[in-house]
């Protein structure tokens, strides 16, 4: 991680220090004519450069004590030397200077044994291990010190995924994978890519086009590792011998219930549900919900329902989904499923289409899935399922694209994002833009209705077949540790704002005592 870009950037970051010390130090002088407060400041500025390269090495790199000790005294020795070498200005004996060094490294080993054992109280690993894998994915996209610590800390779970796939033996086929599991947590760790692994190997082994939405889950549901994610891959992969039949799709209905908006289209005996606060602020859908629904489905006689959490519509701000809105999503899809299942049966023609645009890229929010439009005409009505891979959708860009779609004679669909985190992570702040934030919006609306408009012209009747099945032993955060993991880190923030405002201070008074008792 410490090229010689950061070591630069971190000598510059220290010396600023250094020289500010002696600036206050030189600016005491003149105001009092005491030399000694030039010399004090000089040996304090010293330390604290040397202290702060010694934490930096410590917390980002593998290296031992002495070996970092050795990085951290390198470039301020050399300083050192230059300048008492050609300007010999301070007054201090190399004693001194090894005194308030010492004592401000042993301040700062306190310090970081305080602050890493911190962790350790609630997940069983030093804060500054968790911290290091961070700083490697973060600075140089490593992410195997992460998920190793995430498959120490994970718990065992049964993944559920659905799908349904449109065509026939022999012809083109389109697919709505529907996992249950979230995208997270960043950028190239853990589960953050499967809505794009998921469509890479379907579409390279199978021949098809694949949309991905996102199930209903939370964080709790991120997979550990890459090596998890193969796993629930291979399982899908397996089960991906479709047996087709007839397909009898129904109209699609809707129903709200407060700002809860639920979609709902039958086929065969299967429903698909989608769930949208748009155009009010939202986030994850709690997975309790889609249980929910799907189990409510099922006492209707349905064999399968496939919950999709819309994640299309954001401010900019978290807003977990809990109490009234959890049961206005569930009544609302109660309600449709109620509906569907008396609306007559016909024959549908269904057609997909995927468009990659090569302009928009992750650090933009948008992921390399691209969209994908899959449109279902039954009887006179066709609606539009267009999903974008990418994570969550500025409020009102949703219905910006519907109504566009109305043009090319789509009347109704919903707009979704995979809510894929591998856009995540890559930028300061918020961590990510979601989708449309700051990409040109008429040329992704421009795109939606391109993917659209072919999708229409591929139409074609046709067959249905279906699965859903669960992966066992599969390793996610869980819940309890998702919530160890943040108390973790709050409780060594707090106490390393807290040990730092005491400790340095007060080292900083014992060295400018014994200096004085030494000149």
């Amino acid at each position: 991680m410490l090229q010689l870009k950061r070591i630069l950037g971190l000598s510059l970051f220290s010396n600023t220090f250094w020289l500010g010390a002696c600036f206050l130090g030189k600016t005491a002088l003149l105001l009092t004519n005491n030399p000694h407060l030039l010399t004090y400041a000089y040996a304090i500025g010293f330390s604290v450069s040397l202290s702060l390269r010694f934490i930096v090495f410590s917390t980002v790199t593998l290296m031992k004590t002495p070996e970092n000790l050795a990085a951290s005294a390198f470039q301020p020795i050399l300083s050192l030397l230059f300048f008492n070498t050609f300007k010999p200005t301070f007054t201090l004996s190399p004693l001194q200077f090894l005194i308030s060094s010492s004592l401000m490294l042993f301040s700062t080993q306190i310090f970081l044994l305080d602050v890493d054992r911190m962790a350790k109280r609630t997940i069983g690993f030093g804060s500054l291990e968790l911290f290091r894998a961070f700083l490697a994915n973060w600075t140089v996209d490593l992410g195997k010190p992460l998920e190793d610590f995430f498959e120490r800390i994970g718990t065992s779970a049964a993944v559920h995924i659905s799908f349904i796939v449109f065509g026939k033996d022999g012809g083109s086929k389109s697919m709505f994978v529907v996992p249950y599991v979230h995208p997270g947590p960043f950028k190239n760790v853990g589960s953050s890519a499967l809505p794009m692994l998921i469509q890479d190997r379907l579409e390279a082994e199978k021949n098809l086009i694949v949309s991905v939405p996102h199930g209903t889950s939370g964080h709790e549901m991120n997979l550990t590792s890459h090596a998890q994610s193969e796993k629930v891959l291979e399982r899908l992969l397996e089960k991906a011998n479709f047996n087709f039949h007839p397909l009898k799709a129904s109209r699609m209905v809707r129903v709200n219930v407060g700002e809860a908006k639920a979609s709902c289209q039958r086929f065969n005996d299967i429903a698909v549900v989608t769930l949208t606060l748009a155009p009010r602020n939202m986030e994850d859908i709690p997975s309790t919900v889609g249980e929910a629904i799907m189990n409510y489905g099922k006492s209707l006689g349905l064999k399968s329902v496939l919950v999709i959490d819309a994640h299309n519509s954001t401010e900019g701000s978290l807003s977990p989904i809990q109490g009234e809105e959890t049961r206005n999503f569930e009544e609302a899809a109660t309600k449709a499923l109620s509906a569907v299942i008396h609306e007559p049966l016909s024959s549908a023609r269904v057609g997909a289409f995927k468009i990659c645009p090569s302009e928009f890229t992750i650090k933009q929010g948008i992921g390399p899935g691209g969209l994908v439009a899959i449109v279902v005409t039954v009887g006179e009505q066709t609606v539009a399922y267009v999903t974008i891979d990418g994570n969550n959708m500025v409020s009102n860009l949703r219905e910006r694209i519907l109504k566009n779609i109305i043009e090319l004679g789509v009347p109704d669909g919903e707009i979704l994002t995979t809510d894929t985190h591998v856009v995540n992570a890559t930028i300061t702040g918020l961590g990510y833009h979601p989708v449309g934030e700051v990409i040109d919006n008429e040329k992704l609306i421009a795109y939606a209705n391109a993917a659209v408009g072919e999708a229409l012209a591929k139409r074609v009747e046709a067959d249905m077949a279906w699965d859903e099945f669960n992966v066992e032993d599969v390793k996610v955060l869980g819940s309890t540790n998702i919530m160890a993991l943040t108390s973790a880190i709050e409780d060594t923030i707090h106490r390393a704002k807290k040990i730092a405002f005491t400790v340095f201070p007060a080292t900083v008074l014992v060295i400018l005592t014994l200096i004085a008792l030494l000149l």
